[in-house]
């Protein structure tokens, strides 16, 4: 969560986005390890999180939105749009996932 926080400070919206879709995806393969342990599609890592309690309805909503960022990022497109609120949107459902790992 710091090398977010520390990307952002800097201005470096897309690599702090990238960050902390690299800790969702970290956190979702602890929290489900039989179904993730193999890379997923971003909609599917949300469907089953969302399906096994993992993601409360709101916080899956808020992922699904921001797949299509991750997914134009991931993909080359240089023109995709990432500011403070994209990088600041996935970090409370981050951390509540993250205090399931920790529990």
């Amino acid at each position: 969560m710091s090398e977010i926080e520390g990307l952002k400070s800097q201005g470096l919206h897309r690599p702090a986005f990238l960050v902390g879709w690299s800790a969702f995806e970290a956190v979702s393969r602890v929290l489900v390890a039989e179904e993730f342990a193999r890379p997923q599609p971003p909609e599917r890592l949300v469907d089953v999180l969302s399906r096994e309690g993992h993601l409360e309805p709101q916080g899956a909503d808020t992922m699904r939105t921001l797949t299509d960022i991750r997914n134009r990022l991931v993909h080359g497109a240089l023109d995709a749009k990432v500011g403070p609120g994209e990088v600041d949107r996935p970090v409370p459902i981050i951390r509540s996932m993250t205090s399931e790992v920790v529990a």
